[in-house]
């Protein structure tokens, strides 16, 4: 199954192209994708999933995807506004049920699993990702079942001074699978014990935990993949000069 995984990946391998460069209509993006596995890769994230609950991969983009990815961000980051969501459990978008989605807003979690940060809906180019053969595969072989994007629980994240992700599991029927893409990360010191830039997993019991079974650190360009709605995971609070942009996606169960 992994080789045959393999073998799909790299038949999606290669550059963005225009509709216009294949041509069909101008301005239609084709789901072609740099996304680097190996088989060994494959059986690391698939071995550490089981182990901990989540798996990362660092470069896993390339270069033309991270570009346009972080552009997309950007944009949607400029149309910002503020807003307080509040529930009694963060799932992939951390929005209470009725709460309608903006284009970008303040998160701020003020009940038994707060956090803090501002939100914002993905674009064309990030759901065609999310949506593409290659990341569906993936995680089908992943998590060995198949699985669909959860596109109301996905957005861009923006992480900047003092803002935090406390200690949670994701919600369980949106986010079977947790997908996160590093877009930024920066900090004047990423090797500080009191750095935000990591995800702290604790396992599935990670409220009896004192301390995390796996750190994952924040870099540009890794790929993280986990059981998000099983595993209790964490983000500390962002220190000064520190900042994260994110694609964070949920995945359910296909019906």
């Amino acid at each position: 199954m992994v080789e045959n995984l393999l073998d799909a990946v790299r038949a999606a391998l290669g550059r963005w192209l225009t509709a216009e460069e294949k041509g069909g209509n101008a301005g239609e993006r084709l789901q072609l994708y740099e996304i680097r596995f190996m088989t060994e890769t494959q059986l690391s994230l698939r071995a550490s999933v089981s182990e901990y609950g989540f798996a990362y991969l660092e470069d896993a983009l390339g270069d033309e995807l991270k570009a346009a990815l972080r552009a997309e961000a950007a944009v949607k980051s400029g149309n910002a506004r503020s807003a307080i969501e509040s529930s009694a459990i963060v799932g992939g978008s951390g929005l209470a049920p009725g709460h309608s989605r903006g284009n970008a807003r303040s998160a701020i979690e003020s009940s038994a699993i707060p956090y803090k940060a501002r939100i914002a809906d993905l674009g064309d180019d990030a759901l065609s990702f999310l949506r593409s053969p290659s990341i569906v595969q993936l995680l089908n072989a992943l998590f060995e079942e198949p699985l669909t994007l959860s596109e109301g629980a996905s957005h861009y994240t923006f992480y900047g001074p003092g803002d935090f992700l406390s200690l949670h599991r994701d919600r369980p029927v949106e986010c079977a699978a947790t997908l996160i893409l590093y877009l930024d990360a920066t900090s004047p010191d990423s090797h500080s014990p009191l750095t935000g830039l990591s995800l702290r997993v604790f396992g599935e019991h990670g409220e009896k935990a004192a301390e995390p079974r796996l750190i994952i650190p924040t870099r540009i360009g890794t790929m993280v993949v986990g059981s998000g709605s099983r595993t209790w995971h964490e983000r500390p609070p962002l220190q000064p000069d520190e900042r994260v942009i994110a694609l964070t996606a949920c995945f359910a169960a296909a019906s």
